[in-house]
């Protein structure tokens, strides 16, 4: 195995394991003191991964992004064009992931669940979900990002001429 993909692979099983934790205390902090938590509707856990999967997405990306930066394997860009893409990333990834996750929780599991039952469950997700995105954040973050600081220096000027 190559040193750059041996690095690749241990920068993701770091980040999911710091997802698996942060995952497991949010978990914990909303979830904790409840002794039944529904599946569906507000307060449940399938309406929680949306803010979770976001979440996960976002860090990962911008994560990614900042290491490769700071390593000088992709040029640097502004602070504000990776955390713009970040989150267009963490938005898609929270939509697709939030209606199939939706789906597999109210046709596969039972209605209610016990905390210690949520918090594992959401431990779970966070480092798989996390080990998933690695790959995917990898390219993402290595896309040329410059387009999006042209869109915003044009709608910031107000300037209605194509850029050159």
């Amino acid at each position: 195995m190559k040193q750059a993909t041996r690095e690749a692979w241990l920068r993701g099983v770091i980040v999911s394991i710091i997802n698996a934790g942060m995952s497991g205390l949010a978990a914990w902090l909303v979830f904790g003191r409840q002794a039944s938590i529904p599946v569906v509707g507000m307060g449940g856990i399938a309406l929680d991964a949306l803010p979770q999967s976001a979440v996960i997405t976002f860090m990962t990306c911008l994560m990614t992004g900042l290491a490769l930066r700071r390593s000088g394997q992709i040029p640097s860009v502004g602070w504000g064009d990776l955390t713009v893409q970040s989150l267009a990333a963490a938005f898609v990834v929270a939509v697709l992931t939030g209606a199939v996750g939706w789906m597999m929780l109210t046709a596969l599991t039972p209605t209610h669940w016990t905390s210690s039952a949520v918090i594992a469950y959401k431990m779970v997700y966070g480092a798989v979900l996390g080990l998933i995105l690695m790959r995917p954040a990898l390219w993402f973050a290595m896309q040329d990002v410059r387009p999006l600081s042209r869109c915003r220096s044009i709608l910031l000027r107000n300037d209605t001429r194509p850029p050159t």
